[in-house]
């Protein structure tokens, strides 16, 4: 029979693998393109992407949470239509609030705020990742999505940024194509997490094989 302490160090540990896998090793935009089309459209200035990424971890953390109590009791096919209907019913509320406090930045959104409450990233999180999981661990998942999340709008907003300074002193060339930079920005992290995913594996095997050896 497993020990107290064993027990809860172990719980302890999926919940930290959650919330590192959603930050990097499983983050959603890099490893399945997720949310992706948020990034390209909210990174439009630091101060879009940053109240976007306030509003997309306050929709997905208890979205998520909601997933692992809910969506373990119902049938499959419903999870989806009730995490859209929860982050849509979420969204309401907290949008008004964005709208209230930054005006100027919520109305530059158009489209991409709307589509902030039906992304894809939200919804296979809370649908289908979160009912898999233990309700602490779905929120710990839910969290380093969205961390995951706004750490790649942020970096994306802030390489643009810069290049529209350089363009601004003349020196810019990238500027006038904004969706390019951040894809190849994107497309530069993704390759990152997919070398760190591959030597992470690679130690593991390792680590295994050298414990198998010793076993013999």
């Amino acid at each position: 029979m497993e020990k107290p302490l064993a027990a809860k160090n172990r719980i302890h540990r999926s919940w930290y693998r959650a919330f590192v896998d959603g930050v990097f090793f499983r983050n959603p935009v890099l490893a399945g393109g997720l949310g992706l089309y948020l990034v390209l459209a909210g990174s439009r200035s630091l101060a879009s992407a940053g109240v976007l990424s306030v509003l997309t971890f306050a929709l997905m953390v208890p979205i998520c949470w909601l997933g692992s109590i809910v969506g373990r009791r119902v049938a499959a096919w419903l999870r989806l239509p009730l995490a859209f209907l929860c982050t849509a019913a979420l969204y309401l509320p907290l949008s008004l609030l964005a709208a209230w406090l930054f005006p100027q930045v919520v109305q530059d959104w158009g489209l991409c705020g709307v589509l902030a409450a039906a992304n894809s990233m939200i919804l296979r999180r809370a649908s289908r990742n979160a009912p898999e999981k233990a309700p602490m661990a779905a929120l710990a998942d839910g969290a380093g999505s969205a961390l995951g999340f706004a750490a790649v709008l942020l970096l994306v907003s802030a390489v643009g940024e810069v290049l529209a300074q350089l363009e601004a002193s003349g020196g810019g060339a990238f500027s006038q194509a904004p969706v390019m930079v951040g894809l190849l920005v994107v497309a530069f992290l993704a390759a990152l997490r997919q070398y760190a995913w591959n030597s992470a594996r690679r130690q593991r095997q390792s680590r295994q094989e050298k414990e198998r050896r010793e076993l013999l």
